[in-house]
């Protein structure tokens, strides 16, 4: 071994089952707004750019949220809710720089609706420990643990 290499040790890696119902469901808020707002298929022209758009940006967020909730301590709701927003966010820049059509009521649809596979992820996540609390948790009442 020459002074430059460094030799690393191997590490065997699971692979994680690609989540396709996961995915389908991730995508349904936006099609079910499209649906409501444009009326069935074929969208064509602008309204096919603008559900396909939104399709991609909802897509974007379910991977997002799925590779960060996999790190203890973070709630799924949380990241889910800030993903989709910010990758709504970077659905209106994208649609205002290049003037392309939006409709308001489609996009609050689509981002307000709550994703069905959220529920998902949020099962797979282990409960935080909440640091303004003693102990991690809080009681049914409200006031802190007595310890």
């Amino acid at each position: 071994m020459g002074a430059l290499e460094l030799r690393l040790p191997y590490r065997t890696v699971k692979a994680r089952p690609f989540p396709g119902l996961a995915v389908g469901l991730s995508l349904l808020p936006s099609l079910t707004a499209a649906l409501l707002v444009f009326g069935p298929p074929p969208w064509r022209g602008e309204v096919g750019v603008l559900v396909g758009l939104t399709l991609l940006a909802h897509l974007l967020a379910f991977f997002a949220t799925d590779r960060m909730a996999r790190y203890p301590g973070r709630e799924a709701w949380g990241l889910a809710a800030f993903n989709l927003l910010l990758f709504t966010l970077l659905l209106l820049a994208v649609l205002a720089l290049g003037r392309l059509y939006y409709s308001r009521a489609f996009l609050l649809l689509a981002t307000s609706s709550p994703s069905p596979s959220s529920s998902s992820t949020s099962t797979t996540c282990p409960p935080s420990a909440s640091p303004s609390f003693p102990g991690g948790s809080r009681t049914d009442s409200g006031a802190s643990p007595k310890g």
